[in-house]
């Protein structure tokens, strides 16, 4: 999985040079600040975090070593050129759009991972065939091309044995529908990183302890799925009172004043409602 979300992001940050005319060469000598000729891991993890600040540590080390072949602890300008060069960036650019139009629909319909896969799965062996996807895609985006409804199909058919399992369906949903983040990008196309709230020590500790608890290893869920189960009132966020209720789930001693600090330091937008990208960054 980890392996699956660095080839996303990789792919989204080839996109987007594709997208604004900016080459491999150009985003590397902006984020070599030192001017050395190689990329720190924390040059690059401004760049990766613009376009998908939940990327959980295990995620970032997946992506850094994707990108640092040879385990120098650095990424040379050879290494990024061609990891990025590697991406044919123009049917990615031209299918964002399409899986963007998709996201939007899935989204305002209601639909979840499992009610949208069994929905679809006409005849129940548990796989989506590509004529239950095109059938799927005739009632939820009609306006849809056959072309396009197929290479969205393709492109999360991991295997490429022309079925979607559930498993691949949960990958699609996740990194598509309900991982994909709006980033903000300069006048110039450029992402801009906006580094997570610093926390103090005993925020750190609850936090981590909930994380814990709530890993898979301990809840037998992805993270994805617990969030889902935490939002009662089904909105797609987490409001206050779901998080005070999480929280003093396993620390009933703490007062207002602290939970309202917790939650100021997860709900990084400061819409007033945590999203499952900032669930995910913190709790994943």
């Amino acid at each position: 999985q980890t392996e699956r979300l660095a080839n996303s992001v990789l792919e989204r940050i080839a996109s987007s040079l594709a997208r604004t005319k900016h080459t491999p060469d150009e985003l590397f000598d902006r984020l070599d600040r030192d001017r050395n000729g190689a990329l720190s891991r924390l040059e690059l993890e401004e760049v990766i975090l613009s376009l998908q600040p939940d990327l959980t540590l295990s995620e970032r080390e997946s992506i850094w070593h994707n990108l640092d072949k040879d385990g120098s602890g650095s990424i040379d300008a050879n290494e990024f050129r061609a990891r990025l060069n590697a991406v044919n960036a123009a049917p990615l650019v031209a299918l964002e759009a399409k899986l963007e139009a998709l996201q939007r629909t899935f989204s305002n319909n209601g639909y979840g991972t499992y009610e949208s896969f069994a929905v679809f799965d006409v005849n129940k062996d548990n796989y989506l065939s590509i004529d239950e996807w095109r059938e799927a895609m005739k009632s939820v985006v009609p306006q849809m091309s056959q072309a396009d409804v197929d290479a969205i199909f393709s492109r999360f058919d991991e295997n490429k044995d022309g079925y979607l399992s559930l498993v691949e369906f949960s990958n699609f949903y996740q990194d598509t529908i309900d991982r994909r983040p709006q980033f903000q990008q300069t006048a110039d196309g450029w992402p801009v990183y906006t580094p997570p709230p610093e926390e103090a020590p005993w925020e750190t500790e609850i936090l981590n302890m909930v994380r814990d608890c709530l890993s898979p290893g301990r809840s037998g869920l992805p993270c994805t799925e617990v969030f889902r189960r935490l939002d009662v009132d089904g909105s797609n966020f987490m409001t206050a009172y779901e998080f005070y209720r999480l929280i003093t789930t396993y620390r009933p001693d703490l007062g207002q004043e602290h939970l309202d600090s917790l939650f100021s330091k997860v709900n990084i937008s400061r819409s007033g409602s945590i999203s499952l990208s900032e669930f995910v960054r913190r709790f994943g």
